[in-house]
């Protein structure tokens, strides 16, 4: 939604559900802008443990490992419009929920709000 106008659009997310990267069209009223998003991971968890245990026959030892890694992070996306505008987005998502909240902002230097569900 625009922060100026308060003028609403439409948009489609290609490649969400398992890639790091895709598609984005918006569509407003008069003029449809497409390009691409790029998205960068928050940091997972790696652990490692030791462990061992005495039994009468002798000594049992073990190793374990944890590895996590993060659904959620942050991306971007550039666009371009079928009138010759561009737009350029930030946002945090979660791919758990299909989730992402941002700014868009047009060259003429208008804001939008971003919200992905």
């Amino acid at each position: 939604m625009s922060r100026t106008t308060g003028e609403t659009g439409v948009g489609q997310i290609e490649g969400a559900t398992f890639g790091n990267s895709g598609r984005l069209t918006f569509q407003f009223a008069d003029e449809t802008y497409v390009g691409n998003w790029v998205t960068v991971r928050d940091p997972g968890a790696q652990g490692f443990g030791l462990f061992n245990a005495s039994t009468s026959d002798g000594t049992l030892f073990g190793t374990s490992s944890i590895f996590a890694e993060s659904d959620s992070g942050y991306g971007n996306a550039i666009l371009r419009s079928d009138q010759g505008n561009s737009m350029r987005c930030e946002f945090r998502y979660s791919l758990v929920t299909i989730t992402a909240i941002g700014v868009c902002q047009r060259n003429d230097g208008e804001i939008f709000d971003l919200q992905v569900s």
